[in-house]
């Protein structure tokens, strides 16, 4: 019997240099910009129009493999950070 967890798949070490500098790119660039992890090996790929994707995966963005960064409206801490304040 297979188990079909829902729980995510390990993720390979990430510098968090390299993720903070991905998500400065989602932050500072249009709404185009985005920045992925590649889960397998923690490789970060940034592509906007104003960056080519240069050697960016062809399935980039497949669920399965990479993570999206998020920006910080994505993250939407805006609420229980105030709440968690106002307490």
């Amino acid at each position: 019997m297979t188990s079909t967890s829902t729980e995510p798949k390990p993720c390979a070490p990430v510098a968090f240099d390299d993720l903070e500098m991905a998500y400065s790119h989602v932050e500072m660039g249009a709404d185009e910009a985005r920045a992925y992890l590649d889960r397998r090996t923690g490789r970060i790929y940034c592509v906007s129009p104003d960056v080519p994707a240069g050697d960016a995966p062809e399935d980039l963005g497949e669920p399965g493999f990479y993570t999206a960064i998020p920006g910080k409206f994505k993250l939407d801490l805006g609420r229980a950070v105030i709440d968690d304040f106002v307490e």
